[in-house]
């Protein structure tokens, strides 16, 4: 973790890297939503389970499209350069649940030609149907 004090802020940058436990012979394979819906713009498009999230467009303040089943479990695609540095800040009171809905688990890029988009995956630490199914989401994005 990397604290960066500004203005009286402070703002923490959080990297995590997810292995998978060595014994995988008893774990079942999450369940993946069956209605998939494609969302489509000028700029990209992507597959998400539509039974299970919305879609809260990018505005002028905030350039960043959420995919969302909850506060602390979904995607954002926004292009980095246009926050010229994201962060966000925190008290050091806040629950691990609250944190998860502030700090990326993943952070991910898709790139086509000069073009390139961040991805920021949000869920719980052992919610693996969620990782799946943003997983997914991510892998299905296509630029244009």
């Amino acid at each position: 973790i990397t604290a960066i004090i500004v203005g009286g802020g402070v703002y923490l940058w959080q990297s995590f890297k997810t292995t998978a436990p060595d014994d995988t012979t008893n774990q079942q394979p999450p369940s993946i939503t069956s209605n998939i819906k494609e969302y489509t713009s000028e700029t990209y498009s992507f597959k998400y389970p539509g039974d299970d999230y919305s879609i809260v467009p990018p505005t002028t303040p905030f350039p960043v499209l959420t995919i969302e089943k909850a506060r602390n479990k979904r995607a954002e695609i926004f292009q980095l350069s246009t926050f010229h540095d994201r962060s966000w800040g925190f008290d050091g009171t806040e629950t691990q649940e609250n944190i998860d809905g502030y700090v990326p688990k993943e952070t991910l890029t898709v790139k086509s030609g000069d073009t390139q988009y961040d991805v920021w995956l949000y869920y719980g630490e052992n919610d693996t149907q969620t990782k799946a199914e943003l997983h997914n989401l991510f892998d299905s994005i296509v630029i244009k």
